[in-house]
C-alpha cells in the first residue's frame, strides 16, 4: 500500500514555520547550507532592545500604554527619537549601489566581501530607508519584527505608528541571503491578514518587491546562487525541477 502523501503547508504554517527559524536564527529545515551566519546576541542588539518577538522592549512598553490610554502622544514620540538614528537621512532614505545593499548576503555565502574592483559599475541603485548596518539578527528592520510577533494588539499599534512616523520604512526588506527582499507586505500577505495588506497598500507598500533569497529558492538551484555586481537578485541556474 502507497503511503499517504502529506499535506502541503498552509499559509499560516509556513509563515510559522518561517517566523520560527527567522527569531531563533536558525537555517530553514530544507538544509540549505547559506542559513544564517551571522548571527548577533539578541540581548545586544539595538533593535531587539526596543520591541522584540515576544512583544517585549521599550517601544513595545510604550505600545501598551498608548492602547490603554487611547493616546499615542507618548509613542509617536518615543518613535521619533528612539528610531531615527536607525535610518538614513532621518527617515528620507537613501539610494545606495547595489553592490552596497546585496554584500551582506553575499559574505553570508561567500564569506568575502563583495566588491565590483575592477569592473565598470552599472550604478543600479536601490532605495534603501534603514540603515544597513542597523538591522536585526536576519537583515530585518523594527517594522518586520512587529509582524515577526504576529501583530498582538500593542505590536500592531507600534508597527502602524513607525509606519506613520516614517511612512518610507514601509518597503525595507530583509538583506540577508536567506530571506532576501521580504517586506512586511509580503508577511501580512502570508499570515492572511487583509486588514493589515489593505492598510499597508493604502501607506505605499510595493507591490513589485521581489522575494529572492535562498529561503524562496527552489531546493535544486540553492547551490547555484550567485552574485552579480549588476543585479539585484542572485542568479540561478536555468534548470530545476521547481520543487522545495
Amino acid at each position: 500500500m502507497l503511503a499517504e502523501s502529506a499535506a502541503p503547508p498552509t499559509p499560516q504554517e509556513h509563515l510559522d514555520e518561517s517566523k520560527k527559524n527567522k527569531a531563533e536564527g536558525h537555517p530553514c529545515d530544507d538544509g540549505s547550507p547559506s542559513g544564517i551566519k551571522n548571527q548577533v546576541d539578541g540581548r545586544s542588539n539595538a533593535i531587539y532592545q526596543l520591541a522584540d518577538v515576544t512583544g517585549n522592549g521599550i517601544l513595545a512598553m510604550v505600545a501598551k500604554d498608548a492602547l490603554r490610554s487611547n493616546d499615542t502622544t507618548e509613542i509617536d514620540k518615543q518613535i521619533r527619537e528612539k528610531v531615527r538614528p536607525f535610518l538614513y537621512n532621518d527617515g528620507d532614505g537613501a539610494e545606495l549601489p547595489i553592490h552596497e545593499v546585496i554584500s551582506q548576503r553575499h559574505k553570508e555565502r561567500k564569506g568575502t566581501d563583495f566588491s565590483p574592483a575592477g569592473q565598470t559599475p552599472a550604478m543600479l541603485m536601490k532605495f534603501v530607508c534603514w540603515r544597513l548596518d542597523a538591522r536585526g539578527a536576519v537583515g530585518e528592520t523594527l517594522l518586520h519584527v512587529c509582524f515577526l510577533n504576529g501583530l498582538t494588539d500593542h505590536m500592531k499599534l507600534l508597527a502602524q505608528r513607525l509606519i506613520f512616523c516614517f511612512p518610507k520604512i514601509i518597503n525595507d526588506f530583509y538583506i540577508c541571503d536567506e530571506y532576501y527582499g521580504e517586506t512586511v507586505l509580503h508577511m501580512g500577505i502570508v499570515s492572511e491578514n487583509p486588514e493589515m495588506v489593505r492598510f499597508l497598500l493604502k501607506c505605499g507598500a510595493d507591490v513589485s518587491q521581489r522575494c529572492s533569497g535562498n529561503f524562496f529558492t527552489c531546493d535544486d538551484q540553492k547551490s547555484t546562487r550567485e552574485d552579480k555586481w549588476d543585479s539585484e537578485h542572485a542568479m540561478l541556474s536555468r534548470h530545476t525541477s521547481f520543487t522545495g
